[in-house]
């Protein structure tokens, strides 16, 4: 499997550092209760730029199914993700990236 190129090297950490100890300085050490407007200039910092024409994402044969029955319903209980998330062996998170890029038309299935 070819190892990807990190995505983050655009990040100037010192620069990073800098904005996130002004924040934290404002909020008594903490950015969680911060305000949108003080959060983006670290968020624009963070962006991963855009990179030409997007990748496909593979999947297996099962967890392609698995997908793609959980993606056509457009609300889902708490048993329904779990026994989605159980079949998959994976978390939550992983799931919903798979849906989004199901949705996209970039989700593939492996050879």
């Amino acid at each position: 499997m070819k190892r990807k190129e990190p995505i983050n090297d655009h990040i100037d950490s010192a620069e990073l550092l800098k904005l996130v100890r002004s924040v934290e300085d404002r909020h008594a050490g903490s950015v969680v209760s911060a305000t949108n407007e003080e959060m983006e200039p670290i968020w624009k910092l963070c962006r991963t730029p855009a990179r030409p024409g997007r990748h496909k994402v593979l999947v297996t044969q099962e967890q392609y199914w698995v997908i793609e029955a959980y993606s056509k319903v457009p609300v889902h209980t708490s048993e329904q993700k779990q026994s989605a998330v159980n079949q998959l062996g994976h978390n939550y998170w992983w799931l919903s990236r798979r849906v989004h890029e199901y949705r996209m038309g970039t989700l593939k299935v492996e050879e």
